[in-house]
């Protein structure tokens, strides 16, 4: 019964459907029983035809097999169809699918009665079959991402095989159980629990079993830093099945062991050998099983570690190799993994042409898989966000390269609108990852086309490349690349220096890295700039840059929301900017002044909610003891707002649970928030501006800026004001309620307001440093 888990990084997110193929260990019936062995004899055929399929990796003609025999319940007594039911399951599972699994078998109420009624109480053999039932859906709810769910499963489990006395079911069962501590970070707990299932398997002198314990313990203790460990437990492995004929399940974990191995290689040089061993043995196997998606994966992943070794032809030769087995299955979930490998050779090879049309081959492939490749990941997008990004960015790359080195005119803007297009396809993936939500850039609205959306704009897409750092600049009529005069690293020191410093009130110790940004990012961009009219800049922000306000960059003489107006967009293609309008919508003030929570208090933020109480006609105030969320949420519901704003205490973090709103009885979590201002995407008119005032982000942590900047998506608001630092209340309150007089006056957009309420505070003497106004950010819509 062979169970994997893959390691993160690259390779996780091709291989989640690899995760958990296994076969039904034996019979699920106990010898002895007159009527189970009539069972047994008349599903025999089918059941060996479906596992002969799983022993070669052809699960979709199992799941063939299976499906209409478990659909036709006449005269099917209740064990076999748990037995059906069983086998189905886990061949969705080995195909990715543990969602449809789970839909084999829980199928009652509660879920999974009408198959564990049977296997209530009785004989061995029952309680085997309710061990692998419950081991089943609970390695199922595992796959799917629910390891709080899984645990019970796979304890109760673990007490029906303890019951048994049966070492082989024991075994698989406490493999599933380090998996799932594993997946809840108890990583100590993980470890002992894969030594435990090598222990039992080794006990029942199953060999497979106990190499797949070993290879996750293995995995594991690399994760925990103990390399030399990991190897010891990869070749005791390796030692356990060497002699094992060829099934699937084999050439899986030599697969698991070899990227393993792999991994172990930059610091122990002697494991680079043995995965190079393991995975030639395993495409050997694969071949003669006639598993082609196996095969696939071993030549793939043996191209892989030669571009490691810089053995370009031979890597060249097996990737091509890998794709050919790729399209033979029909796997475009492995087709696009190998063109996008076979680029970066021609690449490095000399060939940019032939390495360009492998990309884009790759990005055609993954399109066609997108949504299956999320599915997998249900419950963690950041394997498939790992897979995603690097692909896109390797076509980033390659296509800037590529337009440097033509004139200008047709063939160069083809080249930088697909740059484009495809660091737009970076933000969405990075949106969903930081929001673990994968419908949230297809529920967030038609966009514009880019370029209508610019009169009088210019869009910054920097781009931060392993070796180097550009700029692509969308104009209204055209679009161009700037290469930028510092490295990636030297950006990024520079940067973090320089949110350092911002935040230092009573010094001027920013200007001189303001200025020196302001010369790598804004300078080369002034004459075009200039030609083109541009009145607002709109930042897609990259990386590091996330984390720092570009209008408080400085040439010498002014800072840049001097000269231009700034917004930041977290993706322009999820963006459908409109004019502001307000047409007399109300409009909700809400906020904290007093101490709570351990809070301190915001005196100032009583003054910034009753000024534009009065400022604003018709605002409906929630206050201190009125704000609270019970109260915000039926307010929101009452009435079609055209702006919120809350002024209280929050924080973005590096993940979504650090991120919150505090009302007066407690904390709001960002997905509350969301779920409440959501409600507008189903009127006619939507919230126009989300205004949270006196928030902060982690200083420097670039995720936390990114769900700072994902906000008015994940809101539904068109717009969305937000700070990147906690800031003094009372420039806050001078800054927002000149924002709101501002936006009173016919024709102004959102970001121009935000420009004018900036330059006010700008030219208070008390206000003039920009850790007073400089975090302050316009989201998405800057029209």
């Amino acid at each position: 019964m062979s169970r994997i888990f893959l390691p993160p990084g690259p390779a996780a997110g091709f291989w989640l459907w690899l995760a958990g193929c296994f076969l039904v260990p034996g019979p699920v019936w106990a010898e002895g029983s007159t009527a189970a062995a009539v069972l047994a004899a008349a599903q025999a055929p089918l059941l060996a035809r479906a596992d002969e399929a799983c022993r070669r990796g052809a699960f979709a003609e199992a799941i063939a097999l299976l499906a209409p025999a478990l659909r036709d319940q006449t005269d099917r007594e209740p064990r076999e169809q748990v037995q059906l039911a069983l086998r189905l399951a886990q061949a969705y599972r080995a195909l990715g699918r543990p969602e449809a699994g789970l839909a084999c078998l829980e199928v009652g109420q509660p879920p999974g009665a009408a198959l564990t009624a049977p296997l209530a109480a009785g004989s061995t053999g029952d309680r085997r079959a309710a061990a692998l039932l419950a081991q089943t859906r609970g390695s199922l709810k595992l796959a799917a991402g629910r390891p709080a769910e899984a645990r019970p499963l796979l304890e109760e489990a673990a007490r029906l095989a303890g019951e048994m006395a049966n070492d082989s079911l024991a075994a698989a069962i406490a493999n599933d159980l380090g998996l799932c501590a594993e997946a809840e970070e108890r990583l100590p707990e993980a470890l002992a629990a894969f030594q435990a299932a090598a222990a039992q398997a080794a006990k029942a002198d199953d060999r497979l079993p106990g190499a797949t314990a070993l290879a996750n313990a293995g995995r594991l203790a690399h994760r925990l830093g103990r390399p030399e460990q990991a190897l010891l437990l990869a070749r005791q492995a390796v030692d356990l099945f060497q002699d094992q004929p060829a099934s699937h399940d084999a050439v899986s974990v030599r697969l698991h062991l070899g990227l393993l191995c792999q991994e172990l290689a930059p610091v122990l040089p002697a494991a680079q050998r043995l995965a190079a061993d393991l995975f030639a043995e395993a495409g050997r196997q694969a071949e003669s099983l006639d598993d082609l998606r196996l095969a696939s994966y071993a030549f793939g992943y043996a191209g892989g570690l030669y571009e490691k070794e810089g053995r370009l032809a031979a890597a060249l030769d097996l990737t091509r190799r890998a794709a050919f087995q790729a399209q033979a299955a029909q796997a475009p979930e492995l087709l696009f993994r190998w063109h996008w490998q076979t680029g970066r050779l021609l690449r490095a090879q000399g060939q940019p042409d032939e390495a360009l049309a492998s990309l884009r081959r790759a990005a055609r492939s993954f399109a066609l898989v997108r949504t299956d490749l999320v599915a997998s990941c249900r419950g963690d997008l950041t394997r498939y966000h790992r897979t995603a990004c690097p692909l896109f960015f390797s076509l980033v790359d390659l296509l800037l390269d590529q337009a440097a080195h033509r004139a200008a005119g047709a063939g160069r803007q083809a080249l930088l609108l697909e740059a484009r297009d495809a660091m737009e396809e970076i933000k969405k993936v990075e949106l969903e990852n930081y929001f673990q939500d994968a419908c949230l850039t297809a529920v967030a609205g038609q966009a514009t086309a880019i370029d209508r959306m610019l009169e009088g704009a210019a869009a910054l897409y920097p781009v931060l490349l392993p070796d180097r750092a550009e700029l692509l600049v969308s104009f209204a009529d055209r679009l161009e690349r700037y290469p930028v005069p510092l490295a990636t690293g030297a950006l990024t020191a520079q940067v973090h220096a320089w949110r350092q410093k911002l935040e230092k009130r009573t010094t001027s110790e920013h200007l001189p890295l303001a200025q020196a940004l302001y010369d790598a990012l804004i300078r080369p961009l002034e004459p075009d700039l200039a030609q083109a009219g541009v009145r607002t800049l709109v930042v897609v922000p990259d990386g590091v840059l996330r984390t720092v306000p570009l209008s408080a960059l400085h040439d010498g003489e002014r800072y840049l929301v001097e000269r231009f107006a700034v917004a930041v967009a977290p993706s322009l293609a999820l963006t459908a900017p409109r004019p502001w309008t307000n047409q007399g919508r109300p409009v909700l003030v809400a906020g904290l002044a007093e101490a709570v929570q351990g809070f301190p208090a915001l005196p100032f933020a009583g003054q910034e909610l009753a000024h534009l109480h009065g400022l604003l006609a018709g605002s409906t105030l929630l206050q201190d003891q009125a704000f609270v969320t019970p109260a915000l949420e039926a307010t929101l519901q009452a009435e079609p707002f055209s702006m919120v704003h809350i002024a209280s205490h929050g924080q973005f973090g590096s993940r979504l649970a650090d991120t919150f709103l505090l009302a007066y009885d407690g904390k709001i979590t960002m997905d509350r928030l969301a779920g409440m201002v959501g409600l507008f995407r189903f009127r006619q008119e939507p919230l126009e501006l989300l205004t949270l005032s006196a928030c902060q982000t982690a200083a420097g942590d670039e995720r936390a800026a990114l769900g700072l900047a994902g906000i008015a998506i994940k809101a539904g608001a068109r717009s969305a004001l937000a700070t990147l630092w906690l800031i003094n209340d009372q420039a806050a309150s001078q800054l927002v309620t000149e924002l709101y007089r501002q936006l009173q006056r016919p024709g102004m957009s959102r970001a121009a307001a935000l420009q004018a309420a900036q330059k006010s505070l700008l030219a208070d003497r008390r206000f003039r440093h920009p850790a007073y106004w400089a975090p302050f950010l316009l989201l998405n819509n800057w029209l």
